[in-house]
Parts: C-alpha cells; structure tokens; sequence
C-alpha cells in the first residue's frame, strides 16, 4: 500500500500527461479533458436574436456581434442585451467547463507522488488558488482589491470560501490584476467555473 505524500506540488493539465510515474488513466483522462477544453466554445443569443456572444474554454470573450435591430434599444437598453447575453454565456461556460472536467476530477490522484490517492481527491478551491497568486505577487489583501477594482471585504470573503459562486467579471478582474496567463489564467478560470458548478 502506498503512503500519502503531503508535499505542496501542482502540475498543469499538459504536465499531468507527461508526469513519470503518474497513473496512465490520469494521463489519459488529463489529454481528453484538455482537448476537450481547447474546443470548448459556447455561443449565446439575446432573447430577441440581435446580439451574440462567443466565449472560449478559458473565459474570454472571442465575439460579441450586434445584428438587424440591435441599435433600436437605444444605449441602454442595447447595454442590458450585452450584459444579458455575455452573463449568460459565461454561466453556460462554467457548465460546459465543469461537464469536461468530471472525468478527471473523478480520479483518485496524489499530488506529491502522481500516483493513486491515499483517501478521496477534491479540487482546490478557488479563494485557496487566490490566496496563494495573491502571496505569490508579496501583496496584501488590501493591495490586490485595489488592483482588482474590488472591495477588500468580497475579496477576503472569496479568499476564505465566504463567496462560493465568484461572478465571472470578479475572476476576469483578478486574474487581470495577477497578471495571470496561459495555463496559469486558464486553471483560475477552471477553478472558478468549479466552484460555480
């Protein structure tokens, strides 16, 4: 019987595929989830057709088009349509994100060793993965709420698992604000889409 190895490591999805030792169902499930994420695009219409959104995989907004009719709302109804139509793709998004990511969270693993877990798995959550970005950067509470745009009470809420379901505008902002890229944004993004799940 192996033994739990506590150690803090953490790997990417590509990482996971290519980990010596690591479970071959883990390496597989990790290539299957990351392709499947890597095509994820959801594409949302306002309730009367005239504007649509395009999101990828790891939340950016990769169209937003205006189509027949869409100007006669004027500017604020027109700016209603767009924060309708964005939120919605964002909440499909999650679901779709959290759908490709079942199999995988659905495998026992050990961080420290890559291989079988000792007891069952759990994704982190998404205030720990904040927390430790936050630390990362040497700032404060009160120094990445200022640079987020956000209060530092709904940001020491989110830290702490007060806010278990973050508005995706609140993970855009902190991901902009730690400067987040790459994997790194994208396993941010995923965490949150988790926690919304």
């Amino acid at each position: 019987m192996m033994g739990c190895d506590m150690g803090q490591q953490s790997h990417s999805l590509a990482e996971a595929g290519d980990h010596d030792g690591g479970d071959e169902d883990l390496r597989r499930s990790a290539r299957e989830t990351r392709a499947a994420l890597g095509r994820l695009r959801v594409r949302v219409a306002s309730r009367d057709g005239t504007v649509s959104a395009v999101l990828t995989g790891d939340g950016r907004l990769a169209d937003l088009t205006f189509h027949a009719g869409a100007f006669d709302h004027g500017p604020v109804g027109l700016a209603g349509l767009v924060v309708e139509t964005v939120g919605e793709a964002y909440r499909m998004a999650g679901r779709q994100v959290t759908a490709a990511l079942r199999p995988l969270l659905d495998l026992p693993f050990d961080p420290g060793t890559g291989g079988p877990a000792c007891g069952h798995a759990t994704a982190p959550a998404f205030g720990d993965l904040v927390r430790e970005h936050r630390r990362r950067t040497g700032w404060s509470q009160q120094e990445l709420a200022d640079k987020a745009c956000l209060g530092v009470r709904g940001l020491r809420k989110i830290e702490t698992g007060g806010v278990v379901s973050p508005r995706p505008a609140t993970v855009r902002l902190l991901s902009d604000a730690l400067g987040l890229d790459g994997e790194r944004r994208e396993a941010f993004f995923l965490a949150a889409s988790i926690s919304r799940g």
